[in-house]
């Protein structure tokens, strides 16, 4: 089982960086857990695409293409998905 627990030093939303330079690899923030080889398999993933990652968010979103979803509208547009949500337990409703 892995446990992930990313940025385990500080929230990239904790860090002021507001006209301030760090030397700190944002690969470093990422607490990664697991085996020793899958630990080292996902760190070189993250370097490799580190490119993805930023300490705060840019102030143009980029420009992805909208994606479409094909659903079959008759099949879709049923009664039984008509229904309201399941009742869910005291515990489950704080959760949520």
């Amino acid at each position: 089982m892995i446990c992930r627990s990313f940025f385990y030093k500080e929230g990239p939303w904790e860090i002021n960086n507001e006209g301030q330079t760090y030397n700190i690899s944002l690969v470093d923030l990422i607490s990664i857990n697991g085996p020793k080889n899958l630990r080292e398999r996902i760190e070189s993933l993250c370097v490799k695409h580190v490119h993805c990652f930023s300490l705060h968010v840019q102030p143009e979103p980029d420009r992805v293409k909208p994606f479409r979803i094909g659903v079959n509208v008759d099949r879709w547009e049923q009664p039984k998905h008509c229904v309201p949500p399941r009742s869910q337990s005291d515990i489950k409703l704080e959760e949520i």
